[in-house]
């Protein structure tokens, strides 16, 4: 009941203060799940997006949710939930993990009071609440303790139902395929090893156990292996196939952080005037790419003197229950602070997958786990009548080293307003503090004990939702996001004409593309949302090849930050026609846009303010025939910036390591030829289906992004799949009437043994 009071009323605090989770939960993940509930309402699978960066591979995406066992079924429920809704199902997940983390209690002996307190840090505690807009790390923070519990479980009643479980559980976090679920999937399997190795028998121990970590492992694996081979083949094609170690340098917690542990606001980051002047701010001495949510750690001042005071003074957090914890919280500390310590340059250097993330104070979801349960054991030891005997050395070490660094952190204060705030945060942590040591003290009669330490949980309870729930880094106005609102707004408005507009061009046969640059709050992928196939979109990870000829990077928010390259000056540049760009929303008229971005002829659709919508020219169809070839080697294209000159309407261009039989070159046969018609049949997310009629041979041009996993079908029959127009689909036609299906399958034998070979290809 105290759990599902923690999820229930802060959903309701969200709702009743008409707030939502902010950025990247609403302009990423929202978008994905709408997406997903799309595709399942259509009777497909979100394999393939069509409405993110031209055509984008779900399937691979770790931040899809396509492999969710929580969200899919939500999206196919309530393909269309709101964003209140959205929020409701996030806050789930760490209800569950808040019951797993009692269970773990309660194997250990810990009473209700201890199970409370546990329960509360795990919901509440420091990145769970401020990095609530990244979905998917909260998901993956969230399954740690449930599979912890199924393993505990599984290794302790030698049960094949618990190996089962665990095996399919953890595969299912593995697929988060995010830092967090990585470093979970090494606190499991250090989980299991010590467990062994502190067995009084290891040999036996580990022989009995066999064939359970055997089905442990193969259920992991027949769950987990597709679709991670999926997504390292995307790795390999994609804009970040590895992380430099610098640029996971500058991923590194701050120890000055580490004040926020028990004083919330010492920073400013709670405020919602911009007062943060902690690591990651304009004022900070020293450079990182870390901000005030991602830096955001309290886990209460009741929960640390718990830890200081009694976990270590009697080495309460070394005994045989809370030794692993008293471990995990040391290592994902020292991971955390990164580059801070020479440990995380070995650790980047020689430990497998370390190397493909970019933000070492992710850690911290697990050092609150850790504390969690540290805090859990400390006052269970309190509850059974532990006499509090101060070991002074160490509690001196800890008081020097929180004073010097609150002492030095006052002194970067940059003005008397930030000043303040620190000030009134220790305030506010001391007089915390004074409460929990005076609730300490009193347990040791033993009448009282039960009720003060429900006074202790309560407390920390109490503690951590006034600081942690609805703030400024995890909660902005509903308003803000009216793109997915169904009340009256601007954005509304030229959202309806955009999609009214579309809809007639879809009448007519006709798909052009949308180029969304500038509006913010949603609006960088609510083509997901709402149909609408967007060139740009809002995602760390892209397609190499299409960024790299169109500049689309994750900047569709700033205009000014939109690269242009040589391949792409303009909307009606041979790319963007390619493409099929006929109508641009803008957050400012055209006239404001980047100087450098040359200005095609357009026609006003609507003038804003907050937004301006144009139509361009016609394009390029999304299906042609052509009769002629050019070769053209995509790489030297691309490194020299030019895109070989071509006339769109007869001739095509196909990469030189494709074999073409039948079409003549543009060489070998100058001047336009006809080549005849094609008609879109079908459009789905993963399937189009086009009719052809040509009277000599050509190929049929599919404007639809070219990526391992698609397949042409000409009559039913297979044929080979070119590279055309450098990002596009093709394939080679004889005269006659054809019916063509390109199809998305990525499941198939031969990608995945073409994914295999990406993968295990030596650079």
């Amino acid at each position: 009941m105290t759990i599902l009071a923690f999820w229930g009323l802060t959903a309701a605090a969200y709702q009743i203060e008409a707030v939502t989770i902010p950025w990247d939960a609403k302009s990423q993940f929202y978008n994905f799940y709408r997406f997903v509930g799309r595709a399942l309402s259509q009777g497909e699978l979100p394999l393939w997006n069509p409405y993110h960066f031209s055509g984008f591979p779900s399937v691979a995406d770790p931040q899809s949710l396509l492999f969710s066992p929580t969200f899919l079924p939500a999206a196919w429920l309530l393909p269309r939930a709101s964003i209140g809704l959205f929020d409701t199902i996030v806050l789930a997940h760490l209800a569950v993990g808040s019951a797993a983390a009692v269970g773990l209690a309660a194997r250990r002996g810990f009473g209700p009071q201890a199970a409370i307190l546990a329960a509360a840090v795990v919901f509440f505690g420091g990145p769970a609440m401020g990095r609530l807009q990244h979905v998917g790390l909260v998901v993956s923070y969230a399954y740690l303790p449930v599979c912890l519990l199924l393993l505990e479980l599984a290794l302790d009643r030698r049960s094949y139902g618990w190996s089962l479980a665990f095996g399919a559980k953890a595969a299912f976090m593995a697929l988060g395929r995010d830092q967090i679920a990585f470093l979970n999937c090494l606190v499991l399997a250090a989980s299991a090893l010590t467990r062994g190795l502190g067995a009084e028998e290891r040999g036996r121990w580990f022989l009995a156990r066999l064939p359970h970590l055997l089905v442990m492992g193969l259920v992991g694996m027949a769950v987990l292996a597709v679709p991670l081979l999926l997504t390292l083949q995307f790795a390999a094609f994609s804009n970040r196939p590895m992380v430099a170690f610098q640029t996971a340098a500058y991923g590194s917690l701050d120890p000055f952080n580490l004040i926020g542990l028990f004083a919330a606001d010492f920073f400013g980051g709670l405020q919602k005037t911009d007062l943060y002047f902690g690591p990651g701010s304009p004022s900070w001495p020293s450079f990182d790419w870390t901000d005030r949510s991602v830096n955001f750690l309290h886990v209460g001042v009741t929960a640390c003197l718990l830890v200081a005071w009694i976990g270590f003074t009697r080495s309460i957090c070394l005994g045989r229950e809370l030794r692993l914890f008293t471990a995990l919280a040391a290592a994902s500390l020292v991971y955390a602070l990164g580059s801070h310590t020479p440990a995380f340059r070995i650790v980047f250097d020689h430990v497998p997958g370390i190397s493909l993330y970019r933000r070492p104070a992710d850690a911290c979801f697990i050092l609150v786990f850790a504390i969690a349960m540290l805090a859990a054991g400390s006052l269970d030891a309190l509850l059974r009548g532990s006499p509090v005997r101060t070991n002074r050395i160490l509690l001196a070490v800890v008081v020097v080293a929180a004073t010097g660094l609150v002492a030095i952190a006052l002194t970067r204060a940059p003005a008397r307003p930030q000043l303040v705030v620190a000030l009134m945060a220790l305030a506010a942590a001391s007089a915390t503090g004074a409460v929990a040591m005076a609730l300490v003290r009193g347990m040791r009669s033993d009448s009282a004990r039960p009720a003060l330490g429900f006074a202790l949980a309560g407390l920390a309870s109490a503690e951590l939702a006034f600081h942690n729930v609805t703030t400024p880094i995890n909660a902005e106005a509903k308003s803000v996001y009216a793109v997915f609102s169904d009340a009256p707004s601007p954005d509304r408005d030229a959202l309806h004409q955009l999609l009214g507009a579309l809809e007639a061009e879809h009448a007519r046969g006709r798909r052009p593309r949308v180029e969304i640059l500038g509006p913010e709050n949603g609006w960088q992928n609510a083509g997901m949302t709402y149909g609408i196939e967007s060139t740009l979109g809002y995602n760390p990870l892209r397609f190499a090849l299409y960024e790299r000829a169109t500049g689309a990077a994750e900047t569709a928010h700033e205009p000014r930050l939109r690269p242009f390259p040589k391949t792409f000056r303009g909307y009606r540049s041979r790319l963007a026609r390619l493409l099929g760009i006929e109508f641009l929303l803008f957050d400012q008229p055209f006239e404001r846009m980047p100087a450098a971005l040359p200005r095609p002829r357009i026609l006003p659709l609507r003038d804003g303010p907050p937004l301006w919508l144009y139509r361009l020219p016609p394009a390029a169809p999304r299906a042609m025939l052509a009769a002629r070839v050019k070769r053209v080697n995509v790489e030297a294209a691309l490194a020299a910036g030019e895109i070989p000159d071509v006339d769109i309407a007869s001739e095509v261009l196909i990469s030189e390591d494709d074999p073409v039989d039948s079409v003549p070159s543009a060489t070998d046969a100058p001047g336009r030829a006809t080549a005849g018609r094609v008609a879109i049949a079908e459009y789905g997310i993963n399937t189009v289906r086009l009719v052809a009629e040509t009277e000599v041979a050509g190929i049929l041009v599919l404007h639809d992004l070219d990526y391992p996993g698609w397949t042409v079908r000409v009559n039913d029959e297979r044929r080979p799949l070119l590279r055309a127009n450098v990002l596009f689909r093709g394939v080679e036609l004889p005269p006659g009437r054809h019916d063509v299906v390109f199809r998305f399958e990525p499941f198939s034998r031969e990608n995945l043994a073409a994914a295999l070979a990406t993968v295990t290809r030596r650079p």
